[in-house]
């Protein structure tokens, strides 16, 4: 799997007096194995099998490479190694072109292929191989890529080539490898952020050419070689990449020229930067408006610095988010990492705490880094910040109540508290200073709204209450169970009334305008005493709203002898009205089973069940159901009968 973590890093460094880049490889700098564990090795490696193929005139150290006013070249010192020869490079304004007739490299022409298919041979190579061991988990480099062939041959078959072979755990590839490495090796020399070889047709600002650019961002140009001489180069390129600590790698650094060995290119390796740090160990720091841990829900943010001892390349960090104060929740919701980019050493991370109607109590919010060092050493670091509640609002209260008598009053309190005191509440609709307020509203509903400020600043949620007004009475009907009866006989006057308080009371008058019955309710039984005679209800309530009054009357007939019984199958129904609960009863000499149904004013079956021919009767309970009048089938055989009773 690959693992490579490509980056870029510019750097432009100035300088007020023009200098040269030096290099040599006199003693001991001619020496393979000292140059890689001298110059180019930093922390945390370990280098073994080192070796080197190629004119000994190709590799070198260079150093005062941050000299010159115009191009410095971003490295100051490294290991140097060229297509010719590198002592030539100094030599600013001269033509470097050397060649020592030395063959190519094959896995170098299979690269240069892929960018140019053309090429047919790569000459005057230079390699230089050796195994390593990283005591972290991740290994970096830093290079330049120049050459003399800028701009003439952009993308011609002269196109030179370099490359960074990378064997071992968790990488593969096409590319020859040594015995001990058998899943090939992986180039890593590549355009950043691509999987593109790096050459000068992958890296280049020319107007004349077509295209113009490709990847110019990362093309220096050194038109006057003012300080080397070598026509172009590329920013700084860094190479970051996974590996498993203490295992064993294997790096073979290649640069060829190609198709002949004229105009030569060259790679600029920097000191120290080929190393393997034990991770990054992180510092924590925090701001806010308090100047310390602590803010405030809604009032102050803070941020989380978080530094690292070095600024080497892009690095992301994760973190895990603890502490009691929920992520996104308690506040804004935050990444499980940061970024430290290239040449920085400081990520940050935003707190912006979320106000909440919720006394919580202070919360913390811990941040932890968690990594390993040398093989398997954990290395915590961690730092916590508070969030205090803000200035916090009890709800509204309202007395009597929310809902009140039409022309009453409620009174509107609540209290506060928070950070800083004194505390003021700020209410809509007029109503001045901290309260108690007493209203009146006139609208069916009004709203009313506070908050809460502190001596900071802070404010708090805005609390808000509906006080409504009870709605005035409606009759919205008045009936009889049965609006014609039989002399001496009793029916039930029924009336839907809405509105009004908390309560209703029914006060109820026969055909004189006497009184007889005061109920809570919008049923009353009644057994006339004349024909048409007409009863009348008045309905209050507990306010002081305008009362409704409704008459009915009800004609009563001198019965012809219809045994009502009979219709009824001789079924008895007790009692009547009743709490919900009442008994459905036989008759002794009635053998068959009864079925029956229940339904609502609005035909809904509420229940069903039966008397079997053994029973005599059935207990039936409908007082879960609102009160009201409900309808009773009775079936037998194909024979049913309807009756009614009154749940009060």
């Amino acid at each position: 799997m690959k693992k490579l973590i490509p980056l870029l890093i510019a750097l432009l460094i100035s300088s007020l007096s023009i200098a040269q880049l030096a290099v040599t490889n006199a003693a001991p700098f001619n020496s393979p194995a000292y140059l890689v564990n001298n110059i180019l090795l930093g922390t945390g490696i370990s280098t073994s099998n080192i070796t080197y193929t190629g004119d000994a005139n190709q590799i070198g150290y260079f150093s005062n490479g941050l000299a010159g006013a115009v191009n410095p070249l971003g490295l100051n010192d490294g290991l140097v190694f060229s297509t010719g020869n590198v002592n030539d490079i100094p030599s600013a304004g001269n033509l470097l072109s050397t060649s020592f007739f030395n063959p190519g490299d094959s896995d170098l022409l299979t690269i240069a292929q892929s960018v140019r298919p053309g090429i047919s041979s790569t000459h005057d190579a230079a390699t230089l191989e050796f195994d390593f061991i990283p005591e972290g988990d991740t290994v970096e480099l830093r290079f330049v890529f120049s050459s003399e062939e800028y701009k003439t041959f952009i993308n011609t078959n002269f196109n030179d080539i370099f490359s960074i072979f990378l064997s071992g755990p968790g990488f593969s590839g096409p590319y020859a490898s040594p015995a001990g490495f058998p899943n090939g090796a992986e180039n890593l020399a590549v355009v950043p952020g691509t999987s593109t070889p790096i050459t000068i047709s992958t890296i280049y600002n020319d107007p004349t050419k077509t295209p113009p650019s490709v990847n110019g961002q990362f093309y220096i140009d050194n038109p006057v070689e003012n300080t080397f001489s070598l026509n172009g180069y590329t920013t700084v390129m860094a190479v970051k990449f996974y590996v498993t600590c203490n295992s064993s790698y294997h790096f073979k650094f290649a640069i060829a020229d190609c198709q002949d060995g004229s105009f030569d290119t060259g790679v600029f390796m920097e000191a120290s930067s080929f190393s393997s740090n034990a991770p990054i160990g992180i510092q924590f720091s925090t701001a806010s408006a308090g100047a310390n841990s602590t803010i405030i829900e809604g009032c102050e943010n803070a941020t989380l610095n978080l530094t690292r001892n070095d600024t080497i390349g892009n690095h992301t960090l994760h973190f895990t988010i603890g502490g009691t104060a929920t992520n996104g929740v308690d506040y804004s919701l935050i990444a499980d990492s940061v970024t430290f980019l290239s040449g920085i050493d400081t990520a940050s991370i935003t707190i912006i705490p979320l106000t909440d109607a919720f006394i919580e109590g202070q919360e913390s919010i811990t941040i932890t880094t968690i990594s390993i060092n040398t093989c398997g050493n954990t290395v915590v670091s961690s730092d916590s910040m508070y969030i205090n509640d803000m200035t916090s609002l009890a709800p509204i209260t309202a007395l009597p109540d929310t809902v009140i008598c039409i022309n009453g009053t409620a009174t509107l309190s609540t209290t506060a508290s928070g950070a800083s005191f004194p505390i003021s509440l700020i209410w809509d609709n007029g109503l001045l200073g901290n309260g108690p307020h007493q209203v009146n509203p006139t609208a069916n509903t009004t709203t009313y709204t506070v908050y809460a400020q502190d001596a900071n600043g802070c404010i708090s949620d805005t609390s808000t209450i509906d006080i409504q007004l009870y709605p005035p009475i409606i009759i919205n009907e008045i009936s009889l169970t049965d609006s014609t009866i039989c002399e001496g006989t009793t029916s039930i006057i029924l009336v839907n009334a809405i509105g009004g308080g908390t309560s209703l009371v029914y006060t109820w008058y026969d055909g004189n305008n006497n009184i007889i019955g005061v109920t809570d309710t919008g049923a009353f039984i009644i057994t006339p005493t004349f024909d048409g005679e007409v009863f009348s209800v008045i309905v209050t309530d507990s306010c002081t709203t305008p009362t409704k009054t409704e008459n009915i009357s009800i004609v009563v007939e001198i019965c012809t002898g219809i045994n009502e019984t009979l219709s009824d199958f001789g079924l008895t129904i007790y009692p009547n009205p009743s709490n919900g609960e009442f008994t459905i009863e036989k008759p002794i000499d009635l053998n068959e089973t009864v079925h029956i149904k229940i339904l609502d004013v609005t035909s809904r079956l509420i229940l069903e069940t039966t008397i079997d021919k053994e029973s005599q009767n059935k207990r039936i309970d409908i007082s879960k159901y609102d009160s009201g009048i409900y309808y009773i089938q009775l079936i037998i055989n194909d024979q049913v009968s309807v009756k009614r009773i009154l749940k009060e």
